[in-house]
């Protein structure tokens, strides 16, 4: 009872001790527990926040059409570019002309699909005037054929080959052994033929610009320089362009008309016609643009093909000497007088006559004839294929086309060759890797051609 009175007496003391503490843990708690759920949704406001201003400028549907209309036109380019890239290219893969091998080229195959052989198409190549005549139409031995030659290397003449012909440089099938020639083998006959005809084409375009000349005035300095009123044909423009967008054709003043000078990187060449009673002479000045001393040609001559109309035959025209001086040579003439010596001029009275009853209404066009001393390009040493370029040359080896297999070979035909074929011969055989080399597969066969890895692989496939 005491201990009760006790506790009674100082219950005042004992609850002002306890509920201070009791009521401070309760504080802690419910700070505790209320912050952690203040900052919870505090951010999940904030991430909606977020959420809600990235949606603040929806795109509309037709947008979303468009961009999806866009990537399908990026999609398709690869195949506009094939196509763009396959017009431009196409008419470098011909076939040789052969009624049997035309009728495969307008069929059109991908590279390396079987190819027919049913009517002794493959033979063809045999023929000196089939397969030959890709190359040169020129005999190899008999007469020579009238007029320049048609095939790949007569084209890019007077440029030279290495050895005197084409045969050391160029590479092809010499001899073709008495085996069956296999659809893979036409295949890689006709890449080189397509390969090498393109790398001439080039040769001979590099002449051919070389040769051209294009219509010139001089400008105030006295250079010979471009005349934009001309185009490269040589025909009078209009300024500026008509609604199809193109330049439209104008009259050629009547001073320009027999009066003109062209001008290319070398040459500039003044002509004009002379009236001289009831006929005309075409008489000319030829000036050195370059610094370097230039070689006329072969006989002392530079010879000049002059065209009135671009319709007609070229009138051919000569300067005579051996060599003109550069750009800035000086010389003395017959009064004493110095003059420049990279000026030449046809003396009027030698000049030639131009045949009765030709046209000759203005002067057109005029490009050089090149011989063997005056050719940009003199002679082709090596045509080497078989490289990679040299961005990937150390990165990936070339490998060969996925050619589709042929039909399996004939029952009872011998293993190790071309069906038909003698035993022993490789497969598939290749033409022969150097120029002038056997078809490999058939006895005697000799050489190899380069493996298929080492030579680069052109796409020819059709869009």
């Amino acid at each position: 009872m005491k201990n009760n009175d006790a506790l009674k007496k100082h219950h005042f003391w004992i609850l002002f001790g306890i509920v201070p503490l009791f009521s401070l843990i309760g504080v802690q708690c419910i700070s505790s527990n209320v912050g952690g759920a203040i900052s919870k949704k505090e951010k999940e406001i904030d991430d909606a926040k977020k959420k809600i201003a990235q949606k603040t400028n929806p795109k509309p549907k037709s947008l979303i059409a468009d961009a999806d209309t866009l990537i399908e036109k990026v999609g398709s380019k690869s195949g506009d570019l094939h196509k763009e890239n396959w017009e431009r290219q196409k008419d470098l893969f011909t076939w040789p002309n052969s009624d049997l091998l035309k009728e495969i080229e307008r069929k059109g195959p991908k590279f390396g699909e079987p190819l027919p052989n049913t009517r002794g198409q493959f033979d063809e190549f045999r023929k000196a005037d089939v397969y030959e005549y890709e190359f040169s139409s020129i005999p190899k031995n008999g007469p020579p054929a009238p007029g320049p030659g048609t095939g790949m290397a007569d084209r890019v003449a007077p440029t030279q080959f290495k050895g005197g012909s084409w045969r050391s440089v160029l590479r092809h099938v010499s001899e073709f052994p008495q085996v069956n020639i296999t659809s893979d083998q036409v295949w890689l006959i006709m890449e080189d033929i397509w390969v090498q005809r393109s790398l001439l084409s080039a040769i001979r375009s590099v002449n051919e610009e070389m040769a051209s000349f294009r219509r010139a005035v001089k400008n105030s300095n006295g250079d010979v320089v471009d005349d934009p009123t001309y185009d490269d044909q040589g025909r009078k423009v209009a300024a500026g362009k008509d609604q199809s967008g193109k330049t439209p054709p104008a009259p050629a003043p009547e001073k320009e008309k027999l009066k003109a000078l062209f001008h290319n990187r070398i040459w500039a060449v003044e002509l004009e016609v002379v009236p001289e009673g009831d006929e005309r002479r075409l008489t000319g000045t030829l000036t050195n643009l370059s610094e370097r001393l230039q070689l006329m040609g072969t006989g002392n001559m530079m010879t000049l093909r002059v065209w009135f109309t671009n319709t007609e035959q070229p009138t051919l025209f000569r300067f005579g000497g051996e060599f003109l001086p550069g750009k800035g040579a000086m010389k003395r003439d017959k009064d004493g007088r110095d003059v420049p010596a990279n000026v030449l001029q046809v003396d009027p009275a030698a000049a030639p006559l131009l045949p009765r009853g030709k046209q000759v209404s203005e002067i057109v066009r005029v490009e050089q004839v090149f011989d063997v001393r005056t050719v940009p390009i003199k002679r082709i040493d090596a045509l080497v294929m078989g490289k990679t370029d040299s961005r990937i040359g150390d990165e990936k080896p070339l490998v060969p086309p996925a050619f589709m297999k042929e039909a399996p070979p004939a029952e009872g035909a011998p293993p190790g060759g071309p069906p038909g074929g003698p035993p022993g011969g490789p497969p598939g055989g290749l033409p022969t890797g150097p120029p002038g080399g056997k078809l490999m597969g058939g006895p005697g066969a000799a050489g190899s051609r380069p493996a298929r890895a080492n030579r680069p692989v052109a796409d020819r496939s059709r869009p």
